[in-house]
């Protein structure tokens, strides 16, 4: 065999040339830095061995210690990556990259020369059990792309464009407290100056609430609600069925948004429509929705309106048979003058 070398060739690479005629025994340690110069180079042995013990490994030669194998940057740079690839062609695959620079240590997912762009996944016992989709979104306890509702597929989806989360589950969710009473969740709206407080879902005991902001310092030009009784026989109640043919009463949307417009959201008849304000192809409807607790204030004035009118006619009623009684007195006295 001829023997391979290079002007200033190590010593070490001439005992290589001659294990390789079978001159020599094994090197078993080696001294010196290996550089690599050229293109295209590899080192390889066996990475696909059915037993992993058989692979080719890097291991630790200091007893009873733990193997660590990085990649360092060179001189003044703060940036050091591993990457793997999905094809044999480097420059035209889809590769995952373990990297850390000078701000961050980061996992990404990356398409190389062309190649499709892959989602990010996170498995343990060989089952995925997150993943960050090709277009941003955040999957856990499923893979399949979308709104777990929407899919009927159990599992959380958090929404990279619009920051929502979508949810389906087969149990249900649970909100734990560390003491006996409250806030499990606190909502908020934003009015551009600041944050304000919107609600809040609260538990004391086995009692919880659902409560929004009453306060009197929030309240300004209090007046008292008039004509209940009246404004409520604008909206008398209705029967209906839905569409999994199961009945239901109330009030239909569009009538009480006439009666009461803060208890519903939404325009009769809408439908739904993308960012820019276009109709979607499919033209699904976008269903109005209403809270109902709006009407107890009403319904509650339009009892003490009814209490009111009772208490008027029931004191119309005792002048009525006081009159009566002075009437029935007075025929009393001139049946017995005629007698």
């Amino acid at each position: 065999m001829a023997k391979i070398f290079y002007p200033g060739m190590p010593n070490w690479l001439d005992a290589l040339n001659t294990l390789a005629e079978g001159q020599l025994a094994a090197i078993s340690t080696l001294f010196v830095n290996l550089n690599f110069s050229g293109n295209s180079l590899r080192i390889k042995g066996d990475l696909s061995n059915a037993l992993h013990s058989n692979r080719l490994l890097a291991q630790t030669n200091v007893a009873n210690s733990p193997s660590v194998f990085g990649v360092v940057p060179s001189g003044a740079a703060t940036s050091g990556q591993f990457n793997a690839y999905n094809g044999s062609n480097p420059d035209s695959a889809g590769a995952v990259q373990l990297k850390v620079d000078a701000t961050r240590a980061a996992v990404l997912s990356v398409a190389i020369g062309g190649a499709p762009s892959l989602p990010l996944g996170f498995d343990t016992n060989s089952i995925e059990r997150m993943r960050f989709g090709v277009n941003g979104e955040l999957l856990y306890g499923t893979s399949i792309s979308g709104s777990p509702v929407a899919n009927r597929a159990n599992g959380i989806r958090f929404d990279p464009s619009t920051r929502s989360i979508s949810m389906r589950s087969s149990a249900p969710s649970e909100f734990g407290l560390a003491g006996n009473n409250g806030t499990h969740i606190q909502f908020y709206t934003d009015n551009g100056a600041g944050f304000v407080g919107a609600g809040a879902i609260i538990s004391s005991g086995n009692t919880t609430v659902f409560a929004s902001p009453s306060d009197y310092r929030l309240k300004s030009g209090v007046y008292r609600l008039t004509n209940c009784r009246e404004s409520m026989r604008k909206l008398p109640p209705e029967g209906w069925t839905w569409p999994d043919g199961s009945p239901g009463e109330g009030w239909l949307a569009h009538k009480a948004q006439e009666f009461c417009p803060q208890a519903v959201i939404g325009v009769k008849d809408a439908m739904k429509e993308d960012d820019e304000g276009n109709p979607i192809v499919l033209l699904e409807p976008d269903y109005q929705v209403m809270d109902k607790t709006f009407f107890i204030p009403r319904m509650y004035g339009a009892q003490l309106e009814m209490d009111a009118a009772l208490l008027a006619a029931e004191l119309a009623i005792e002048q009525m048979r006081a009159l009566l009684d002075t009437a029935l007195a007075r025929i009393d006295a001139l049946e017995a003058r005629t007698a």
